[in-house]
């Protein structure tokens, strides 16, 4: 009866401490940490050169995820302009060519859509007035299928 109380004891004691220790991949505090190094590097910068931010957007970071960068970043930009969604169209419609992207079709309506290429990536634009008078644009770049 004893020996089980010992051992039941002792049990309780290893349980209580491990979950006090930290583990791998925990700092002292219990944040959780990565192998991974964040690229902190603004997403404009990113991207400089291969394909046209307008200045002054608010891009949203927290819907946005890039890849790479350069001319080889994949992944999607989403961005608030205050500018009119026409306007929007039009800088997007012109500007990309200037960075060596090809125009493959666009349509301009409530939510515009533009389409690009360059080289073996393809680039989708889409542009929507919201209720609060600013313009969404939504980037996403990628390979073209089959590459």
């Amino acid at each position: 009866m004893v020996l089980i109380r010992v051992l039941t004891i002792a049990a309780l004691v290893l349980t209580i401490g491990a979950c006090t220790t930290s583990s791998p991949g925990r700092a002292a505090g219990g944040a959780p940490q990565s192998g991974f190094q964040a690229n902190t590097q603004p997403i404009e910068q990113r991207l400089a050169g291969d394909f046209p931010i307008p200045l002054g957007v608010k891009i949203d970071a927290a819907d946005s995820l890039v890849l790479g960068s350069g001319s080889t970043w994949t992944g999607r930009i989403i961005f608030a302009t205050d500018s009119s969604a026409n306007d929007a169209f039009i800088f997007y419609r012109d500007q990309p060519k200037s960075s060596g992207w090809s125009l493959v079709t666009s349509l301009f309506s409530k939510a515009s859509v533009l389409t690009f290429t360059k080289g073996d990536r393809s680039a989708t634009i889409q542009i929507t007035s919201s209720m609060f008078g600013s313009t969404q644009v939504s980037i996403v770049v990628g390979p073209l299928p089959g590459n």
